[in-house]
């Protein structure tokens, strides 16, 4: 059984609540990463959002093939960056 998270279209697994400061490490999916910690996402800033939260504590790490990582992306001030990126 899930949960459907109508704001995101999501469906989540059912269970406890997880707390920000439990969180080890997050897998950041992006269409393009830079060998500084950029990324290029789908331009909704979830993640950029989730990822900028104080109390987050968890190592942030990009998943991409190497033909998705780039010399250098575009960043604003609203954009997070990654800790790691991790390739094939």
């Amino acid at each position: 059984m899930s949960l459907f998270s109508p704001e995101m279209g999501l469906r989540s697994p059912l269970g406890r609540e997880i707390f920000i400061d439990e969180i080890d490490f997050i897998v950041v999916p992006g269409l393009a990463f830079d060998r500084n910690g950029g990324r290029l996402g789908r331009g909704g800033g979830f993640y950029d959002r989730f990822l900028k939260k104080t109390d987050l504590r968890a190592e942030k790490i990009g998943a991409a093939f190497i033909e998705q990582i780039q010399p250098v992306l575009p960043m604003d001030i609203n954009d997070a960056l990654v800790d790691k990126v991790v390739t094939d």
